[in-house]
C-alpha cells in the first residue's frame, strides 16, 4: 500500500482549482492507494477536502486547516473532526505565526490529543518553521503525532532528522527532499518515523517521488514502512 502524506486540493487564488476526480486520476496513474489531503491556506477551502473525503472515503484522508489567529480556530477544527478530518494542517508561513508559539497553538493541539489525531504542520527552512522550533512542540505534546512537513526542506534537513531522533512523536514527510537526504534520514531516524509525501500539485511528482525512494531505501521492510504503513498506523488505517 501506498500512502501519499501530503496532497492539496481545492480552490486556490491564481492557479485552476484542483478537484478530487483529477487528484485521484494522476493516483491511479501511478498506483498511490490513499492521499492525505488539505487545502490551500490562503484560500482556506475546507470545503473542497470535506466533499472529496466523503465522496471518496477509501482514497482521501482529510486534514482540517485553521489559522490560528481566527477567534473561531478551535470551534472550526472541533467541528471539523465531527465531520470526518482525521487531523491539523497548519501553515506557519502564509499565516504568520511560529509553530512553537504555544500560547497560540496550544488549544489546537490539545483539541488533536483529546481526539487522538495528529497534527501535519510544513517545517522547512523558514523562521517560522525551522525545524528546531518543533522540539519545543514536541515536548509539550508527546501524545501528538507531529509531522514535520518537507524534513526541513534541503537546508535543514540534518536539523529535522535529529529533532525527530530526539522525539518518537516527530515524523518526517520527505517531500521534494534529495535522494542523499532520505538515504541519511533511514540511518539516522527510526524508519518508523519516515513518511513518504509528494506535495501535489506544487511540490513534486507522483512518479519522481516514488523512484527516489526506491532508489533510496534497498531494505523491502523499510519501503513498505516508508511508502505506507508507518502512516497507515498514524491514521489508523486498516488495509
Amino acid at each position: 500500500m501506498i500512502i501519499d502524506i501530503n496532497n492539496m486540493i481545492g480552490k486556490r487564488k491564481i492557479k485552476p482549482e484542483i478537484t478530487a476526480i483529477s487528484l485521484i486520476s494522476a493516483m491511479d496513474d501511478a498506483k498511490i492507494d490513499k492521499s492525505v489531503i488539505y487545502c490551500f491556506a490562503p484560500v482556506m477551502d475546507n470545503d473542497s477536502v470535506f466533499n472529496a473525503i466523503v465522496k471518496f472515503p477509501d482514497r482521501f484522508i482529510g486534514l482540517f486547516t485553521v489559522n490560528p489567529w481566527s477567534d473561531s480556530s478551535i470551534d472550526d477544527l472541533k467541528k471539523g473532526f465531527d465531520q470526518g478530518f482525521r487531523g491539523l494542517h497548519l501553515d506557519p508561513i502564509r499565516h504568520g505565526f511560529a509553530i512553537n508559539e504555544l500560547d497560540l497553538l496550544a488549544p489546537l493541539f490539545e483539541a488533536c490529543r483529546q481526539a487522538g489525531f495528529p497534527v501535519w504542520a510544513y517545517g522547512a527552512a523558514e523562521v517560522f518553521s525551522s525545524p528546531i522550533l518543533f522540539q519545543e512542540v514536541a515536548e509539550n505534546f508527546p501524545d501528538v503525532p507531529i509531522i514535520m512537513g518537507h524534513m526541513g526542506y534541503t537546508y535543514e534537513a540534518s536539523s529535522a532528522m535529529s529533532i525527530a531522533k530526539r522525539n518518537k512523536n516527530v515524523f518526517l514527510d520527505i517531500t521534494g527532499s534529495m535522494y542523499s537526504n532520505i538515504k541519511k534520514a533511514e540511518k539516522t531516524v527510526p524508519v518508523e518515523q519516515i513518511l513518504f509525501g509528494t506535495g501535489t500539485p506544487d511540490f513534486g511528482a507522483f512518479e519522481t517521488e516514488i523512484q527516489k525512494v526506491k532508489e533510496a531505501i534497498l531494505e523491502p521492510k523499510h519501503r513498505d514502512m516508508i511508502f505506507g504503513e508507518n502512516a497507515a498506523k498514524i491514521f489508523r488505517i486498516n488495509k
